[in-house]
């Protein structure tokens, strides 16, 4: 039996993909990126006794997601995930 054929995504698809991610549904579950990243940015710097940004936070959870994608098989959601978080760790350099 032969397997479907899997779409193939252009790069531009998949920051299509992150940019509806950030602006749309995950924004009204989770609010507002920079706010949300300046308070987990809060809760790891207790935590860890040392300064965060909310920039190394965004950073650190794209580099989260390129760690499952060394893991197991092919997930689309690690890789739109983590050009969500290199957008907002964009966005959130330029704050200073």
């Amino acid at each position: 039996m032969s397997q479907p054929l899997k779409e193939q995504l252009s790069p531009h698809d998949f920051l299509i993909r992150a940019s509806q991610l950030v602006n749309g549904p995950r924004s009204q579950t989770h609010g507002d990126y920079r706010d949300q990243h300046q308070k987990c940015a809060a809760l790891w710097s207790a935590y860890l006794g040392q300064p965060i940004t909310a920039e190394d936070v965004a950073l650190m959870l794209a580099l989260m997601k390129v760690s499952r994608m060394r893991m197991g098989s092919y997930n689309r959601d690690h890789y739109d995930d983590a050009a969500a978080y290199i957008g907002i760790a964009g966005a959130l350099a330029q704050d200073g």
